[in-house]
């Protein structure tokens, strides 16, 4: 009897590669840790800035309408350099978003997670209330130094 189809084997090749990759894995950890200098994103104040003042319709701070972003870069013990974007927007009209891209220099891998929400101020406190509704709030205290943004006592750039 013959069969119009082959078999199907067992995925060898497959199975060596995640051998490969175990192997490279472990390898990996055997070196010492290697420290990254440079701009490690927006650095932190050193002087207090202004807190929250100025209001929108929307009861929020209109100095914290607009993009707000910072990148953290750091290598890994096996040597791989990887960053991590993060970027806040507020709306005019209460809404805002954060988006975070994960990404891995060395090998050209992404990932990225974006976060809707609702903002208003209340003293010099952000209150992010995350959609859907009833999937959680944050509070960050936040204040102006410069042109920066220090939210929870992260410094973000303005975009």
């Amino acid at each position: 009897m013959t069969l119009p189809f082959a078999p199907r084997s067992a995925p060898r090749p497959r199975l060596a590669w995640a051998c490969l990759l175990a192997v490279l894995l472990v390898a990996g950890c055997e070196g010492s840790p290697v420290t990254i200098t440079g701009n490690a994103g927006a650095p932190r104040p050193t002087n207090p800035g202004t807190s929250g003042t100025g209001t929108t319709p929307a009861r929020g701070d209109a100095r914290l309408v607009g993009g707000w972003s910072r990148t953290i870069l750091l290598q890994d013990n096996t040597g791989a350099v990887h960053a991590s974007r993060t970027t806040w927007r507020f709306g005019t009209n209460a809404l805002a978003t954060r988006s975070v891209v994960a990404s891995n220099l060395t090998f050209g891998l992404v990932d990225s997670v974006v976060t809707s929400a609702r903002w208003h101020t209340q003293g010099a406190s952000v209150v992010i209330d995350y959609l859907p509704e009833g999937t959680g709030s944050a509070r960050f205290d936040y204040l102006f130094q410069g042109t920066m943004l220090i939210l929870g006592g992260i410094a973000f750039e303005r975009q």
